[in-house]
């Protein structure tokens, strides 16, 4: 398990005994819990979740993540039971009608995208680069955020999808980038392929501007 997993796990069942001791919370009941381990894998969080439903489990809380989570919403609405994400944020799952048992505490990819473009907006940034990840969280946050930008009137380039954990057809953004007035490049994906982006973008001497 990583140290996030543990962190989160260790949060939950710390959570979750102090409701069972907290007679103002749940009366004369004591909620059970399993936690499984889905490896941060789309396939590994379906089987678990399987499992989960298989031994008749009331609810559950997580998978972490967009793709995870997708596969294990779609299984839990035909049971009927409630999934709550702790860190989902895509476009796609607010949608009541596709996702009816499906409820979360991270804010919706929407809010986000909206709060960047305030912020945009706010610093005078109407020219902005945006590169995402071709995976349920880079394309969810490429929907919202051309959503939110089109409202501020700030125009987005150099637009462009990537696989995750792959540097392959970035130069292609690289050198768009170089050579727009962008005031800002968008990084919407997770810090491995943000790590691996900003590190060749750095490699590229033509940008290196204020």
């Amino acid at each position: 398990a990583s140290t996030v997993g543990v962190q989160l796990a260790e949060a939950f069942k710390c959570s979750l005994n102090a409701a069972n001791n907290n007679q103002g919370i749940i009366r004369n009941i004591s909620m059970l819990y399993s936690i499984q381990d889905s490896d941060a894998n789309q396939n590994q969080a379906f089987n678990q979740a399987l499992l989960l439903e298989r031994r008749g489990t009331f609810a559950v809380v997580g998978p972490q993540n967009n793709v995870q989570v997708v596969p294990v919403a779609n299984l839990y609405n035909t049971a009927n039971t409630p999934l709550i994400s702790s860190g989902a944020g895509s476009f796609n799952l607010g949608n009541a009608t596709i996702y009816p048992t499906f409820l979360r505490v991270w804010p919706p990819d929407t809010f986000q995208a909206r709060a960047m473009a305030e912020t945009f907006r706010l610093l005078g940034w109407t020219f902005i680069a945006a590169l995402f990840t071709n995976d349920e969280y880079g394309q969810s946050g490429r929907q919202a955020l051309l959503q939110a930008t089109s409202r501020q009137r700030i125009r987005v380039t150099c637009l462009n999808n990537i696989f995750p954990n792959v540097t392959t057809g970035l130069q292609s953004f690289s050198d768009c980038v170089a050579a727009s007035d962008a005031s800002v490049v968008v990084l919407w994906m997770g810090p491995e392929s943000a790590s691996a982006v900003i590190s060749q973008m750095n490699s590229n001497p033509m940008n290196n501007r204020t």
